[in-house]
């Protein structure tokens, strides 16, 4: 007959020994009292004691480790939805740099004003939202080229220079980033 228990205590003066944990073989239960007297009659048979601390790695596997499974989805779901809520933001304020900017945007050598490209990049953004999980994917999927013909986007600026629309969008989130805010 074997006896293990987590913890266990002798109170020599009512001579009961004190016992927490598990595989008590007898109907008694955790963290109840047992009359050393009622080991008398066990005297030639194995009595397997086993030392162990109060909160034993059993004990944290059983009862802790669903707790602590259940803090690191809490905190993973957390971080990812203020993720995707920062990426969100992030595109939100791109498209309005967009639309607000104050270029011609050339797709597929036709020129758009900012409302158009700003819709068009919207709609890109949509279409691609399962791709997108930062905000370089979202230049390079909304903002960087032509679907149908593969060619680059570009903006042309008020002084008549143009350059790559992602180039463009890179440096306004560089911006944003810098800024903490809007580009």
């Amino acid at each position: 007959m074997g006896i293990s228990f987590l913890y266990k205590t002798l109170e020599p003066s009512s001579g009961l020994l004190r016992f927490y944990g598990e595989n008590w073989t007898g109907n008694h239960d955790s963290g109840s009292a047992l009359d050393i007297r009622d080991l008398t009659g066990l005297r030639g048979r194995h009595l397997a004691f086993q030392r162990s601390p109060p909160f034993s790695h059993d004990m944290i596997k059983r009862h802790y480790f669903p707790l602590i499974i259940l803090i690191a989805l809490l905190g993973f779901c957390t971080d990812h939805a203020i993720a995707e809520e920062d990426l969100e933001s992030t595109i939100t304020c791109l498209l309005a740099y967009v639309k607000n900017a104050d270029v011609v945007f050339i797709r597929n050598n036709r020129e758009h004003p900012p409302e158009e490209a700003a819709a068009h990049m919207r709609r890109k953004y949509e279409y691609f939202k399962d791709q997108i999980k930062t905000p370089e994917d979202f230049t390079l999927l909304a903002g960087a080229k032509s679907l149908m013909t593969g060619k680059a986007y570009q903006v042309r600026m008020k002084d008549g220079k143009t350059m790559l629309t992602q180039k463009w969008l890179e440096n306004a989130l560089a911006k944003y980033r810098r800024k903490g805010g809007s580009p």
